[in-house]
């Protein structure tokens, strides 16, 4: 994996309470498990080393950017970009990934078990049942809801309806961080602030040693709670 191993190298910034070493280990056993249940499961449209290593680049670069964060909700998880991969960057930092497809679940239940991730937290739940669970859970004196400094997704659900599915369990000064391809729109209309980086962009201004093999048309939407909706 030496696009990822330049990428870390470029921007050390991105690994937090680990060591290089380690996160690529252990990035490249996600790897190799996620090709070998591919081949059974089709948990993601991706076929070889590479195409996984693209994806879990895509999910590191925004450390580059986003503020500092203690607690994460990634929703729909899939096969786990890209908040696993995230995980495995911040072993300090608890997330939480909101998937409700049964053999995704499993995946990532089995991942997190034998790479040890600790800060893994793998609910089997649709957004909207989690979300009424904090809610419950925030009207209980028996045990406090947790809100969240930062929600992620690559899901297909489009972000004005994601942003109103969870704004009630975002830090009233946390974050979203949304993963879009390069034909999503400006979402202008989102009416908070945002700001829009383009991940190609920003691994030429790492000085990435590979950016320029780099073709992701990822872009990254980064949200704050602070404003409302209009």
């Amino acid at each position: 994996m030496q696009k990822l191993k330049k990428l870390l190298e470029s921007a050390p910034q991105i690994l937090q309470d680990t060591t290089q070493e380690c996160a690529l280990e252990r990035a490249k056993d996600f790897c190799q498990n996620l090709l070998v249940w591919n081949a059974t499961h089709n948990l993601s449209g991706a076929k070889k080393i590479s195409q996984v290593e693209e994806n879990i680049i895509d999910s590191l670069l925004p450390f580059a950017f986003i503020s500092p964060f203690s607690s994460c909700l990634d929703v729909g998880s899939g096969a786990g970009f890209p908040a696993l991969v995230m995980a495995l960057a911040r072993p300090k930092v608890d997330f939480h990934l909101c998937e409700p497809r049964a053999k995704r679940v499993a995946f990532l239940s089995f991942i997190a078990t034998k790479l040890g991730l600790e800060n893994l937290h793998i609910h089997k739940s649709r957004i909207q049942s989690l979300v009424a669970t904090q809610e419950n859970l925030a009207k209980s004196s028996a045990k406090k809801a947790r809100d969240f400094e930062l929600i992620t997704s690559r899901a297909l659900m489009d972000s004005k309806s994601l942003i109103l599915a969870t704004q009630e369990i975002l830090e009233p000064n946390g974050h979203w961080l949304f993963f879009k391809g390069s034909q999503s729109g400006d979402f202008s209309d989102l009416g908070y602030d945002m700001l829009r980086v383009c991940a190609r962009d920003l691994a030429k201004n790492l000085n990435f040693g590979c950016a320029n093999s780099y073709n992701s048309e990822r872009i990254y939407l980064y949200i704050c709670q602070k404003s409302q909706l209009t």
